[in-house]
């Protein structure tokens, strides 16, 4: 499989989409992390979000395309200034 430039691309947000930006489908879903339990297999069985593993770091996305699987990133808040020295 070859991937073009266009695959690769990072898509990110505020907030949760209202349609995904690759398929134009208004169905986000939020991944869950963690260790599922019985409710979390439930909602996953009525498409209201995904599992996206126990394994957590600092750079996993917030949501992903029911339609596509596109993932899609929360986009970082950075407060204060950023000082020069």
């Amino acid at each position: 499989m070859i991937l073009k430039k266009s695959d690769m691309e990072r898509i990110t947000s505020k907030r949760k989409p209202r349609k995904c930006a690759k398929c134009g489908l208004p169905k986000i879903v939020k991944i869950m992390y963690g260790y599922p339990s019985e409710d979390a297999f439930k909602t996953v069985e009525e498409g209201k979000i995904v599992l996206g593993g126990c394994c957590i770091t600092n750079d996993d996305p917030s949501w992903q395309c029911a339609g596509c699987g596109v993932k899609i990133y929360k986009e970082k808040q950075i407060y204060g200034k950023i000082r020069h020295k």
